[in-house]
């Protein structure tokens, strides 16, 4: 994709305003059942690319925010620093894309998911939608923390999207209220991608480790050259 084009996407999806979605690249408006994988994709692994694939849908979108919360340290915290500017991030995703037309690169104004669900329902009305998310992003999505109305913002999600569950390595199980336990079921990611992740990556990238099987071929051009701070630590953002 064009760098302007996507700078233009990063900049559109800081405005303030409700939450919204924007697919970068043709999609169909009328599938019938929609994917929902979110995250920083800094950079993709080879997790993101096994669930985006497990979800079975007719489209799955890769949604990247600026807002992206920082799993690791919470409300407030401060996020590991960032390999690749936010253009790269999209930029290699939609390159992972390129060979599957079910999946497309997608922004959220918007980092929470139940607001990033209210966007693409919006989108998307008439398809089921399908969340999917490791059980540690489960685990953020249930915390008060994050919400006015814990309660009635997951009422607000429940009611109009399925969850996809993966477990992640170490993770314990997650009490689930009874109204929302139909509304979750769990995905098996193949073996040894329980425990992947992009900070993991970005730790290796800068220890000058190979990563080739921990991302998709199509993100390790994206990646080389970036080893011991080489053109990383560009971006405040994770």
């Amino acid at each position: 994709m064009d760098r302007r084009f996507l700078t233009e996407a990063v900049r559109r999806a800081t405005l303030p305003g409700r939450p919204r979605l924007e697919v970068l690249g043709p999609a169909p408006s009328a599938a019938g059942s929609v994917g929902l994988v979110a995250g920083s994709f800094d950079p993709m692994t080879a997790a993101h690319a096994a669930f985006a694939e497990a979800l079975d849908t007719e489209l799955t979108l890769l949604v990247w925010s600026p807002a992206t919360l920082p799993k690791e340290a919470g409300p407030g915290g401060d996020p590991s620093a960032a390999l690749l500017l936010p253009e790269d991030r999209l930029a290699s995703v939609a390159a992972w894309c390129g060979s599957r037309p079910w999946a497309r690169v997608a922004t959220c104004s918007h980092g929470l998911l139940v607001d990033q669900v209210q966007a693409a329902a919006a989108s998307f009305p008439r398809s089921r939608l399908v969340l999917g998310m490791g059980s540690d992003k489960l685990r953020q999505l249930l915390d008060p923390a994050w919400y006015e109305d814990r309660d009635a913002a997951l009422d607000r999600l429940f009611s109009r999207a399925e969850v996809a569950v993966a477990s992640r390595a170490g993770d314990h199980a997650e009490p689930i209220d009874a109204r929302w336990s139909d509304r979750i079921r769990t995905v098996v990611l193949p073996p040894g991608l329980a425990g992947l992740s992009s900070r993991a990556v970005r730790a290796a990238v800068r220890r000058g480790e190979d990563v080739s099987g921990a991302v998709p071929p199509e993100i390790l051009p994206f990646v080389r050259g970036l080893a011991r701070g080489g053109g990383g630590e560009r971006d405040p953002e994770r």
